[in-house]
């Protein structure tokens, strides 16, 4: 039992607790619209539905997917910075402890895979967090040298496929290429008879089937980890920098970066 004046209380930052429970009500209403979704869809593909869930789904898509992930990612790197202040302050090793909870974090993810789910991401936020561990010690310039270049990869990868598929879709063979794709993919988050399928598939069946979804998905996944260990190496700085701590001394830098 920890006392309400105990070291390990007193470490503890209010806001960090308020914001993963922000952050994990938002995870949890996107997951709840892709499993619920009218016809089998998912949130970021639109199918025929009445003109009420479409403006729910649009509202969702603009203000909640994506968004809390990315918030979820930064307070990672935050607490990982709080660790290697409390080893430091404890005089105990900080790689031995972040090995085993990256370890720990990895199994946690293997066997949310295996036994309930295959959009899992804690096996990528393992991997990353390994990853995390060769920039604890780096210079404040070397991390926003590296948040600078993961962010801007992916992003310039995403702008020339959209142009690229922009293009595509102007000329005549592109439009019916892309038109096919469109109905194949409504076509098959629509199949409710797979969906069904699933659904009676037994325990020790659904294993094997979740397995082979999250092989299929992992290229998907692993294309994630640069914009996520940028989002890790944020929250390094914010927390080794005190930020988090002197919140209310920042207010004036919040308001002119929250836009």
């Amino acid at each position: 039992m920890q006392l309400p004046n105990s070291p390990e209380n007193q470490e503890r930052v209010g806001v960090l607790d308020v914001l993963r429970g922000f952050a994990l009500a938002g995870i949890l209403v996107i997951n709840a619209m892709s499993i619920l979704a009218v016809k089998g869809s998912t949130p970021a593909f639109t199918v025929d539905i009445p003109p009420a869930d479409r403006a729910v789904q649009d509202l969702i898509l603009f203000f909640i997917e994506s968004k809390f992930f990315t918030l979820f990612s930064l307070l990672f790197g935050i607490g990982f910075a709080i660790q290697i202040q409390s080893a430091e302050r404890q005089g105990s090793a900080f790689f031995p402890r972040i090995s085993r909870r990256m370890v720990g974090l990895l199994l946690f993810g293997i066997l949310h895979i295996v036994l309930l789910w295959d959009g899992d991401i804690l096996v990528i936020y393992a991997i990353t967090g390994i990853l995390l561990i060769a920039f604890r010690k780096s210079s404040y310039s070397r991390i926003k040298r590296w948040v600078i270049g993961l962010l801007a990869v992916p992003g310039v990868l995403v702008l020339v496929i959209f142009l690229y598929t922009l293009i595509a879709r102007l000329t005549s063979s592109g439009a019916i290429t892309f038109a096919n794709s469109d109905r194949s993919l409504a076509k098959e988050f629509a199949n409710t008879e797979a969906i069904q399928k699933l659904l009676e598939t037994g325990f020790i069946g659904g294993i094997g089937e979740r397995i082979s979804t999250y092989v299929e998905l992992s290229p998907l996944l692993l294309s994630r980890i640069p914009t996520v260990l940028a989002m890790f190496l944020i929250g390094l700085y914010l927390g080794r920098s005190n930020f988090i701590r002197e919140l209310p001394e920042k207010m004036e830098i919040l308001r002119k970066v929250r836009f």
